[in-house]
């Protein structure tokens, strides 16, 4: 089991959010003379420097909270006012700005927010096994060609490497493989109780598909960001009902929280497209040629029936190939049908949300409006990552991460 994660006590990060809140208009000329995205940064930072000391846990997740709070405030009320400016503009326009045009500027925003809620403490152990999955593909080619020089080598030489050094090179470098491996192992066995602490519930056959599937890290990196999300939100909905009366801080809370719905809509946008427009017709194409290949294996077995032996393998591998592909574009839809899923709904959310803020920018309910507004924040809480799907035919699995090599390097 993972530890658990450590929390910012709420209360108390709100009074502290509050009363800056309430001490911000009272700032001098000075204050005002600045950019008001250089304010908010300020005041971000400001806010984490007087709650640090309140701050539970270990050090490093005190900063990795400080360091996405002080990021995304701006980031969020900045989003936020290109979203509002966007809703005066023409649908389009010959001249200047439109709606389109805002709409990308809005896009790459949303970018750089991703970028920053897609920090996790897992970072880095994804990146080990990264870097230990390289090194013993590196020595597996080393080997490969020690191999093939090892069938031209003397046995007895003062100038060139001799048969027994080729074996004894290739010994040392399938015992550290074997080293190498085992490090794997438990980094992975590591990774999977960080991803648990995610709530991601996954077998080890589901986290080596996961791992060396070509959306794999996108999945993951959705998981990291909507945790990153709902603990923002958390921290949102309390500010929100500290915030009593307070209608301007009300309405930027919940702009706020418009803006993480966004984030999210446009993020599971973004990986539904890639699978979509980028990685299944890529399968296809791999398909269509292996399908073609096929044919002409086939006519080639009938006219050199001598050479059965390598084209009977040349189509068993193929066979394979086809199996192997066959999966992997099963397991891309599925992945593709739950995204959507969940893209479904968050539109639907986000929807909702617009429309309580816009409520709440012209009516004087705002206590009526406010429990509405908790509640939706809450909801998002509650949600859950679309489930993570297993590939688990180990025969097929070297043949899974072939084709996942092939649709990487097409990228």
């Amino acid at each position: 089991m993972s530890a658990p994660r450590s929390r910012i006590p709420p209360i108390r990060l709100a009074a502290c959010l509050v009363a800056w809140l309430v001490a911000l208009p009272a700032s001098g000329p000075s204050a005002s003379d600045l950019p008001w995205w250089e304010r908010t940064r300020q005041a971000a930072g400001d806010v984490w420097a007087q709650a640090r000391h309140w701050i539970s846990g270990d050090r490093a997740e005190q900063a990795r909270l400080a360091a996405i709070w002080d990021a995304l405030v701006p980031k969020l009320d900045e989003t936020l006012a290109q979203v509002e400016a966007a809703q005066r503009l023409p649908e389009s326009s010959w001249f200047g700005r439109d709606r389109r045009s805002a709409q990308s500027e809005i896009d790459a925003l949303l970018d750089e927010a991703t970028e920053i809620l897609a920090h996790s403490p897992s970072d880095q152990v994804r990146a080990r096994i990264q870097e230990l999955e390289t090194e013993i593909r590196a020595l597996q080619h080393q080997n490969d060609a020690y191999r093939e020089k090892r069938v031209a080598a003397p046995h007895d030489s003062l100038w060139r490497k001799t048969v027994d050094e080729y074996d004894r090179a290739i010994a040392d470098n399938t015992a550290r493989i074997a080293a190498l491996r085992r490090e794997l192992d438990r980094e992975k066995a590591r990774y999977a109780r960080m991803l648990h602490g995610l709530g991601l519930e996954i077998t080890p056959a589901e986290l080596d598909v996961l791992l060396s599937s070509v959306v794999g890290d996108d999945l993951i990196r959705m998981a990291v960001v909507f945790d990153n999300v709902k603990q923002v939100t958390a921290q949102l909905e309390r500010l929100m009902a500290e915030s009593g009366e307070r209608m301007a801080s009300a309405r930027r809370y919940y702009g706020m929280y418009t803006v993480l719905l966004r984030i999210l809509v446009h993020m599971h946008q973004v990986a539904s497209t890639k699978i979509r427009d980028r990685y299944l017709p890529r399968i296809d194409a791999i398909v269509h040629r292996t399908q073609t290949l096929n044919r002409e294996t086939r006519a080639l077995l009938r006219q050199a029936p001598h050479d059965r032996r390598i084209l009977e393998a040349n189509l068993e591998a193929q066979a394979l190939t086809l199996e192997a592909a066959r999966h992997y574009r099963k397991y891309l839809q599925e992945e593709q049908d739950e995204i959507g899923k969940r893209l479904a709904g968050l539109r639907k959310d986000l929807q909702v949300a617009t429309n309580t803020y816009e409520t709440v920018k012209v009516s004087g309910e705002l206590l009526a409006l406010m429990r509405a507004s908790r509640e939706s924040l809450a909801a998002l809480s509650r949600m859950e990552m679309p489930k993570l799907r297993g590939f688990q035919n180990r025969q097929l699995r070297a043949e899974f991460q072939r084709l996942t090599e092939q649709l990487r390097a097409s990228t």
